[in-house]
């Protein structure tokens, strides 16, 4: 099986071929590379996600943990006790979600469908905040090349 080092490279080397190959296409300045590469890292390992000890599942349920412990704490600022006790409830609960209830791996994240949802979450996000949609096609062709590399890999 691919570890996360191989997906990423793979990621970056499929990304590469589309830019060679629909170059003309692509209007590549810095902000627009920079997004991206994050986007190709990032999108290359995140459909296993629903791998328990996968990097990119501990690292989303890390981060999303304390941006949630965060916003609530902005919220219940002048209130420090209800700002404690609402974060620490709310990091319980999201932790238990994000560990007991998570798709089995290799099913709905490794599929071509939830890569064009992936894409489009993405492809919004990037054109609301740095008005480009090159960052989300170079995330969709890293996504799927995970998804293929695990295809491949599980038929030799």
């Amino acid at each position: 099986m691919p570890d996360y080092r191989t997906h990423i490279i793979f990621g970056f080397l499929f990304s590469i071929i589309v830019y060679f190959l629909f170059r003309s296409f692509f209007n590549l300045n810095f902000i627009n590379s920079f997004i991206s590469v994050i986007l190709i890292g990032f999108s290359s390992v995140f459909p296993d996600i629903d791998h328990r000890n996968s990097k990119i599942h501990k690292w989303v349920k890390s981060i999303l943990i304390s941006i949630t412990c965060i916003i609530i704490i902005a919220l219940c600022y002048p209130n420090f006790y209800a700002a404690v006790i609402y974060s620490a409830i709310s990091a319980t609960i999201l932790y238990i979600l994000l560990t007991y209830f998570k798709p089995r791996h290799r099913g709905i994240t490794h599929s071509f469908r939830f890569s064009i949802f992936f894409s489009v979450i993405i492809a919004i996000f990037t054109f609301f905040m740095f008005h480009t949609l090159i960052p989300a096609l170079f995330g969709f062709v890293a996504y799927n090349s995970h998804i293929v590399m695990d295809k491949l890999s599980q038929e030799i």
